[in-house]
């Protein structure tokens, strides 16, 4: 069997996987769209996983040994900006001995055909500022898996041993600062796409890379703070 069969295989495999796990809604919804478009054009290229960025509020004892010791447990998940009441809701269900307030930057796996198809991705990549992306594995036949990372993320206890270390007016803060996070991250990530669609798929379409640092912070609605002139415009 030729290399082109071995790799057109896995790559059916992974687009048939891909497209039921869109039909049980376990796909992102903010990136379903991109992963169908690009497996089904890209004749070299084919995607493994991929998140576009969530905030997790999680249970363990110490983070940086969670995983490999099992302690780590999901409390709640989110793709999107979350809100002071849904963090207290979560926290109030249980008594919780020490949880963290997590967000993580997009992630997807591209697999290449080859090596030099996969540094042309980890170049785009890294030029949108993917800045942790890289090789992570080639196998034998040249196919080779380029991990694609942002390095938007955040890690704040919020319960240890416990004890509740944050107060309601700080924890305000906190989530408007997770919530600008996880949109940088995934604004970042409309960037990557963009580019994906010109250099990879070859569509003849105006893409104008965001600004990031022109973004405007990210604030929850405040009750207590409306300008009534403002509203008076609307």
């Amino acid at each position: 069997m030729s290399k082109l069969d071995v790799f057109s295989q896995r790559k059916e495999a992974f687009v048939k996987r891909l497209l039921e796990e869109c039909e049980k809604g376990l796909v992102d919804f903010d990136i379903k769209d991109f992963l169908i478009e690009f497996n089904k054009l890209a004749r070299d290229y084919f995607t493994t996983s991929s998140c576009s960025g969530r905030i997790i509020l999680a249970e363990t004892k110490r983070l940086a040994l969670a995983k490999s010791s099992h302690e780590f447990r999901f409390i709640k998940k989110w793709h999107r900006p979350v809100t002071l009441g849904e963090i207290v809701h979560e926290l109030e269900k249980a008594e919780y001995r020490n949880v963290w307030l997590l967000v993580r930057a997009p992630i997807i796996h591209f697999t290449a055909r080859n090596v030099e198809l996969a540094y042309n991705i980890l170049k785009i990549a890294q030029q949108v500022g993917f800045k942790h992306s890289g090789i992570i594995s080639i196998r034998e036949d040249g196919e080779t898996v380029v991990e694609v990372q942002a390095d938007d993320r955040l890690d704040m206890p919020l319960i240890i041993d416990g004890e509740r270390i944050v107060n309601e007016d700080k924890l305000r803060v906190i989530i408007d600062i997770a919530n600008e996070t996880l949109m940088i991250g995934k604004l970042r990530l409309v960037n990557l796409i963009g580019v994906l669609e010109k250099e990879v798929l070859g569509r003849d379409v105006e893409f104008r890379p965001i600004e990031l640092s022109k973004v405007v912070p990210y604030r929850e609605f405040d009750v207590n703070n409306i300008n009534v002139e403002m509203l008076d415009a609307i």
